[in-house]
């Protein structure tokens, strides 16, 4: 299983969803889909708050492990 995601990284996997819009501030990045919040990255910490629900958390584990074994 891969490890965890920097800040920077989820921020630069969401830019490549449809529908998503970043809103970036000094220390936060909200990135909404379909002009709901999704996800709240804290820059300075490198952390990351993601609202979704156990099967789609696990389908986004997946899509990542997949793409990191890709690009070996």
């Amino acid at each position: 299983m891969p490890g965890p995601l920097s800040s920077s990284q989820l921020v630069e996997m969401s830019t490549a969803l449809p529908v998503v819009v970043l809103k970036e501030g000094v220390n936060w990045t909200n990135i909404t889909f379909k002009g709901k919040g999704f996800a709240w990255v804290n820059h300075p910490e490198s952390r990351a708050m993601i609202k979704a629900h156990h099967g789609e958390r696990d389908a986004l584990r997946a899509i990542r492990a997949y793409d990191e074994a890709r690009r070996r």
